[in-house]
Formats: structure tokens, C-alpha cells, sequence
């Protein structure tokens, strides 16, 4: 039972990492120089679909689980869809403000790993 539990809730939040690495893409394609905002709206407009997509492609994959003949394993698939959907809800809505206040220390000359540091280059230099 422990090892099923602990297996099940390492893989949520692997589901939606691929959502993480589409906004960090379109975030680093955009213009540093540019305003948060507008950086922001552009990588939203630029992933929003693909996002959308991996995410609902995810909720089918174990929607499918939910055909199976085991209680367990329909079960999962009824946990695991209602997961795909929160974290879908997530990346739209945490990581847009996570992209923006690094945007912010960013734009303010401070380190994007580290927004404690002053930065030495400006934005743009880090990417």
C-alpha cells in the first residue's frame, strides 16, 4: 500500500511539468526589454494552446483507465483526471504569477535564479 501511494503522488506532478517547460519557452522568446505585462500576455498567447492540448491529452490518456474492469484502476483514472485538471488550473494560474515576478526582479536588474543578487548585466543577459 506504501509503495503504491508513494508512486501515484510522484506522478502528478510529473504531468505537469511539460506545461512548465512550454511557458518558460515562450517567456524566454520574448523581448526582455519589452514591459512585464506585455511579456507576459505574449507568452500566454504563444502556449496557451499547447498547454491546453498536453493537458487535455493527459485527462484522456487516463480517462481511458476508467474503462477498465478493476475498481483500483478506475479509481486512478477518475483521481488522476480530476489531478490533470488541477494542474492544469495551476500552470494557469500560479505560474503566470511566478513568470511575472521574476519578470519584475528581472526587469529591476536583479539575478533571475536569485532575486536577492543584483545583477551585473542587465535583463536579457541572462538568458
Amino acid at each position: 500500500m506504501f509503495l503504491q501511494r508513494s508512486n501515484k503522488d510522484c506522478v502528478y506532478p510529473a504531468i505537469g511539468i511539460d506545461d512548465t517547460f512550454i511557458f518558460l519557452a515562450a517567456w524566454r522568446s520574448t523581448d526582455p526589454k519589452e514591459s512585464v505585462e506585455k511579456r507576459l500576455a505574449l507568452t500566454y498567447e504563444r502556449s496557451a494552446v499547447s498547454v491546453t492540448l498536453t493537458s487535455v491529452t493527459n485527462c484522456i490518456s487516463f480517462l481511458a483507465c476508467t474503462t477498465m474492469p478493476y475498481l483500483a484502476t478506475r479509481v486512478f483514472g477518475i483521481y488522476a483526471v480530476v489531478c490533470c485538471f488541477l494542474v492544469y488550473i495551476n500552470q494557469l494560474t500560479f505560474m503566470g504569477g511566478i513568470m511575472a515576478l521574476t519578470g519584475r526582479r528581472e526587469a529591476a536588474g536583479y539575478h533571475g535564479m536569485c532575486g536577492c543578487i543584483q545583477a551585473k548585466n542587465r535583463p536579457g543577459k541572462f538568458h
